[in-house]
């Protein structure tokens, strides 16, 4: 740089120091007088440190609202699936069932326990002796116990057992 450059460098340096230490003293000065800026009392001043528990709270009511929605959505759907069909209690099942002895005879037995209906129909009621395929009288009944089962509301466990007769056209292992 020549000497010209140089100088009006410094200059500008010392016009700076100059304003810097000008703008110092000034803020000295109206610290001193006390300025017309007051600090708030301590219970006007506020904290922003927990500024994010805002948000937060935002998102949890949110996300609460999400799963109210998807719960109802889930209960309007079964009651959809169920087609207003009308559900029954494990004590009208068994007199729904009941109406069936009459015609079935000594092949069917209700038990009615403590939240649960046993139903035990006799193999004489279901299969000729010897037979694997169903009597025409079993798949009507059968058919009206289903029927009566689709409107029971919980656990349903079928059992089936055998008697000791081998069916016809069974082969010798």
């Amino acid at each position: 740089m020549d000497e010209e450059q140089e100088g009006a460098e410094l200059l500008n340096r010392q016009d700076w120091d100059e304003t810097v230490e000008a703008v110092d003293s000034a803020v000295e000065s109206l610290v001193d007088k006390g300025s017309s800026k007051r600090q708030a009392p301590a219970g006007d001043r506020r904290s922003f440190g927990h500024l994010w528990l805002v948000s937060y709270s935002d998102f949890m009511t949110i996300m609460m609202i999400f799963f109210l929605v998807l719960y109802g959505y889930t209960v309007l759907a079964k009651a959809k699936l169920m087609g207003g069909k009308q559900v029954m209690t494990y004590s009208e099942f068994a007199q729904s069932v009941g109406k069936l002895k009459s015609q079935l005879g000594e092949g069917l037995e209700i038990q009615e326990g403590e939240g649960r209906v046993t139903l035990r129909l006799s193999d004489k009621i279901l299969f000729s002796s010897g037979q694997t395929n169903l009597n025409q009288n079993a798949i009507r009944s059968l058919a009206e116990i289903a029927a009566s089962l689709k409107l029971v509301e919980g656990e349903i466990v079928v059992e089936g057992h055998t008697d000791n007769f081998r069916w016809a056209g069974a082969k010798s292992i």
